[in-house]
């Protein structure tokens, strides 16, 4: 118990390790014989395809989803999540109908954990494919970097489309360490990364979904929007300045903290594997909102930074609304 599997990538020794997790994780879930079979074989082919796969493109890079990750992740929420779905469903329906006249969507939305990508994907999934089955495959996600650097994340990432970047955190600790070199790779990965955007937003008009908050808050409080994580919503506005735009529609996870707490070290799996529990979850989808429109209400004469700031602060209230009082951190304010 507590083996640290991020460098594993021998095929047998995964399949043993998931064989010794299989009875606890049955029993969290209620499997019968019939269910922990097919969990099992889910979890052998998830695991062998990402073994098999054996990449780290860096930051920079899109990854489409893959199958039988996707047939995983699905098969676990199906059970973990007791009671969930989408509120808000008139708003997502008001934002595919502009991104079918042309406008492109911009998702931002609280971030509590690892899982909460697949959360989205999960519900959004199945309301979009309902409804506007020509988003499917279109939903895309900006993450950090760090995700893809153990086997099991990898896996659970790999559930999802994903854009990658280097996080602003790891950047300034090169910076400050003075590797002008290390610096100068994450710089450049992340230009790449907004040429990859760039693509996605304007020639595919995917929609794209990214945590303004910048990294997890863990235990479901709000941090402060990260005022550079702005700079996304500028791309996608600069790859379409026709009078559509971009429309932004915030969004708020609910009980996914309580439901998977989100381990300090996330390497070790089993760690997980504790504290995960079946709870309720909902996707909250709150008013869309045009990015013009916010932008035409900061003053003009400030800088990009200030400006970013206010912007930032303008959208994190709009995420906070469906977020009880206490746990509102710098937005307790709010809009009611």
């Amino acid at each position: 118990m507590g083996e640290d599997l991020g460098f594993v990538q021998d095929p047998g020794l995964i399949r043993e390790y998931m064989e010794r997790q299989l009875p606890a994780l049955a029993v969290k879930l209620g499997l019968d014989a019939e269910g922990i079979e097919t969990l099992r074989g889910l979890a052998t082919v998830s695991f062998l395809d990402e073994v098999r796969s054996g990449d780290d493109p860096g930051a920079g890079v899109c990854i489409g989803s893959q199958a039988s990750s996707r047939m995983l992740v699905r098969f676990l929420l199906e059970r973990f999540v007791t009671e969930g779905g989408i509120l808000g469903k008139g708003h997502l329906s008001w934002a595919m109908q502009y991104r079918r006249q042309g406008g492109r969507i911009a998702l931002v939305c609280n971030h509590t954990g690892n899982a909460d990508g697949p959360i989205i994907d999960y519900f959004l999934g199945e309301a979009l494919r309902d409804r506007f089955p020509e988003t499917e495959g279109k939903l895309w996600f900006v993450a950090g970097h760090m995700v893809w650097q153990h086997p099991f994340l990898r896996m659970f990432s790999r559930s999802v489309n994903m854009i990658r970047v280097v996080s602003r955190k790891y950047i300034e600790d090169a910076t400050a360490k003075g590797d002008h070199e290390k610096v100068a790779e994450m710089r450049r990965q992340n230009m790449a990364m907004f040429s990859h955007l760039r693509h996605e937003a304007a020639d595919r008009n995917d929609i794209i979904c990214f945590f303004p908050e910048g990294t997890r808050n863990r235990t479901g409080q709000l941090n402060r929007g990260v005022s550079e994580t702005m700079s996304i919503l500028h791309v996608m506005q600069k790859a379409n300045p026709g009078p559509q735009g971009v429309m932004i529609l915030p969004c708020c996870i609910e009980g996914a903290a309580s439901m998977l707490p989100d381990v300090e070290d996330t390497l070790e799996f089993y760690r997980f594997l504790e504290a995960v529990r079946k709870g309720k979850v909902f996707l909250h989808i709150g008013s869309p909102v045009l990015l013009r429109d916010l932008m035409d209400r900061i003053p003009e004469g400030i800088s990009k930074q200030d400006a970013d700031r206010l912007l930032v602060d303008d959208l994190m209230p709009r995420i906070a609304r469906f977020i009880p009082d206490d746990l509102r951190g710098p937005y307790r304010l709010g809009y009611d």
